[in-house]
């Protein structure tokens, strides 16, 4: 169970381009059932890549016996993966799982919980919603540059400081390349742990 972050985002401006923002960060794709469109999601906004979406990792024996550590499912049995095809994921996603690849291309490992639209203006919208771990400094850095227009406010809360203060995301290009320098030192901080466990485990 992660520990979550509140967000807050507020995004104001001339209406026709508010409007656009909203219909950009909403669940745009249509075969997505429509109980389970969103105003807010992630997916919309940095898609991930559509053959990772059903892939499982961890050891298991698939349907015909096979050892594997990569495997999806196909008319309800698992199936390996062929290791060609990984290290071909490998090279052009960066990860072989949309786990991984969320964690790395949105700063958290799920699409937002629980997103409400509660301020909904021509000029001005507020959106609010949880995410696990942390706030999706990426998502911040996506809309920030696809909107230069738009004068967008992300704030967010953590659990881990129990809810008692707010922050918010640096605005102006110079703090926000900081940001973005800092948060790719953590992620390759992690990806080095990382591969240094599963070379411990023999991966």
């Amino acid at each position: 169970m992660p520990n979550w972050a509140m967000n807050k985002v507020y995004v104001s401006g001339r209406p026709k381009v508010v409007a656009d923002f909203k219909h950009v960060v909403s669940t745009r794709d249509m075969r997505v059932p429509e109980d389970q469109r969103a105003c807010f999601d992630f997916n919309s906004i940095i898609p991930v890549p559509r053959p990772l979406l059903a892939i499982h990792q961890g050891y298991t024996v698939d349907s015909n016996g096979q050892k594997c550590r990569v495997w999806r499912m196909v008319k309800g049995k698992q199936v390996a993966v062929p290791k060609s095809t990984v290290d071909r994921w490998r090279r052009s996603y960066g990860h072989i799982s949309a786990y991984d690849w969320c964690a790395s291309n949105w700063g958290t490992k799920w699409n937002p919980g629980d997103p409400e639209l509660k301020v909904d203006n021509p000029d001005l919208k507020v959106y609010e919603f949880n995410t696990a771990w942390a706030p999706p400094w990426p998502i911040y850095r996506r809309l920030v540059e696809a909107y230069p227009e738009l004068q967008i406010t992300w704030e967010y809360s953590l659990e881990e400081e129990a809810y008692e203060r707010w922050h918010v995301y640096p605005r102006g290009i110079l703090a926000i390349n900081q940001t973005q320098a800092d948060y790719e030192k953590a992620e390759k901080e992690f990806e080095k742990w990382k591969a240094n466990l599963d070379k411990s485990m023999g991966q």
